[in-house]
């Protein structure tokens, strides 16, 4: 029973030493802000809805949330970019997002999963005649900008008019730049200066405000800060020093050092250093008739250690659930899966729907800049990634189908083609005859006359070139 007691309350004390932690990380670190008007009342500062302070901790302390975010903005926006009308010209679309600007859009993407909302200035090159060349996007860092609204009197127009800015400090040196998805043309048509130097592209906005989105990871925020505070005991633990398994106390007779021999404790204690994090073997004698040497070895449990893996586990796997991302993306491999299973296949096919529903949101932006800035009028199409498991998954399949005679050479060779075009398969086969044929465990299927003699040489050949496809197969893969 005491027992027992011991470990309720060892339970309990870190139990409340978890909510305890988690009320003083909330209470330090969660800001309230709200719309405050500038020295200037015309100017308007806009927040956005988490304070930047929590973000900022909660993104350098958990690598897990670090990895989630870049991983899942590197499978939305690092993909193949086409358009859906295939007879327009995509020189200037191609140019742009496939060869130039893409990665700055990543890089945006990664701030607006954390923080609500990312931005990248649109920068221009000219002509020795003043005229537009193209165009570039360069990533701005979230944290250093501002929105702001500015009330100006527009001719005609009573109470004036709200335009919205983006501004950036850095040093003695602010930028203020117009949005590419606002209009502007009041200002321009009346000439009314601004002082805005270019355009920025912004991602933002959602159900709660025009500007800022409320980021994911905040219906997981206690999760957030629990991994992180086991992480910050076990740095603790390992600052502070070893930690002992157990200790060893040997009791015995008074000791008599005899000159020229070792003391027994100085014996004991080379026979530990030696022994490392094996098993002690060490012989003692007593110098008494009467009494002996006693070892008693009393093992040093954390009971509390259990308990907190747990706890931390339990909120990684809330954390994955909230994001819809599978562990084998972030290259955590524990789990377990038969060969005949289906379960990662099924696995990517839902992470590939919510990659396709945050496209969705993405499109809506790149549309609209690609319609103003580069003349495209038809609708940009994202690809998705191809991960390992589904494509090995598919052409194993087409595999065991052509082996057991379901398919005929020529449509198993036509279905592995859409999966993996980069292989050459007029290569791989050099008989077109035996195309048409099936074949079974790797031999053909039935009787065909005239290829007696030639039989081995048929299913030899067919089976190099599967092999070709298997390893063509092995080197595609990520």
């Amino acid at each position: 029973m005491k027992s027992n007691y011991t470990l309720s309350k060892d339970y309990k004390e870190t139990k409340m030493g978890v909510d305890g932690y988690l009320s003083e990380q909330l209470k330090h670190i969660s800001q309230q802000q709200s719309i405050k008007p500038n020295d200037d009342t015309l100017q308007t500062r806009i927040y956005p809805l988490v304070p930047l302070s929590e973000t900022r901790y909660i993104y350098d302390h958990c690598s897990m949330l670090r990895k989630i975010i870049e991983v899942e903005a590197q499978d939305v926006i690092l993909n193949d970019y086409t358009l859906s009308d295939s007879e327009e010209d995509t020189y200037n679309f191609d140019m742009f997002w496939n060869e130039k600007n893409k990665y700055q859009l990543y890089l945006a993407t990664i701030e607006f999963y954390l923080y609500g909302y990312g931005c990248c200035e649109l920068k221009t090159t000219e002509d020795e005649n003043g005229n537009i060349k193209f165009y570039s996007l360069t990533q701005i860092s979230a944290p250093t900008v501002q929105v702001i609204r500015e009330k100006y009197e527009i001719p005609g127009v009573a109470g004036g008019v709200d335009f919205f800015y983006l501004t950036q400090e850095v040093g003695s040196r602010r930028v203020k730049l117009r949005f590419s998805h606002k209009d502007y043309a009041l200002l321009d048509e009346n000439e009314i200066e601004d002082y805005s130097t270019g355009y920025a592209l912004w991602i933002g906005s959602g159900i709660e405000s025009e500007w800022f989105a409320s980021p994911l990871w905040l219906q997981c925020k206690n999760s957030l800060l629990t991994s992180i505070m086991v992480d910050d005991l076990n740095n603790e633990k390992i600052y502070n020093g070893n930690i002992p398994a157990g200790v060893m106390v040997f009791t015995g007779p008074p000791q008599i050092n005899r000159e020229g021999e070792p003391r027994i404790e100085d014996k004991l204690k080379e026979d530990l250093r030696s022994c490392g994090s094996g098993t002690v073997f060490s012989y003692i004698t007593s110098s008494s008739n009467t009494t002996k040497v006693e070892c008693d070895y009393t093992a040093l449990e954390d009971k509390n250690y259990e308990y907190l893996q747990g706890l931390k586990d339990d909120a990684i796997q809330t954390i994955l659930s909230v994001y819809a991302i599978p562990k084998i993306r972030l290259m955590i491999d524990d789990v377990k899966e038969s060969m005949n299973s289906n379960k990662s296949e099924t696995i990517y096919e839902v992470y590939n729907k919510s990659l396709m529903l945050q496209q969705s949101f993405f499109k809506q932006i790149i549309n609209r800049f690609n319609h103003v800035y580069l003349g495209v009028h038809s609708d940009i199409v994202m690809g998705l990634p191809e991960f390992v498991e589904k494509t090995s998954s598919q052409t194993d399949m087409i595999m065991q189908l052509w082996d057991k005679g379901l398919l005929t050479l020529r449509q198993a060779v036509q279905e592995i083609g859409d999966i993996l075009p980069n292989i050459d398969l007029d290569e791989l086969i050099g008989d077109e005859y035996y195309m048409d044929q099936r074949f079974y465990q790797g031999k053909l299927l039935g009787s065909v006359e005239g290829i007696d003699e030639s039989y081995d040489t048929v299913t030899d050949e067919v089976n190099e070139a599967f092999q070709k496809l298997k390893r063509s197969d092995d080197e595609f893969k990520l």
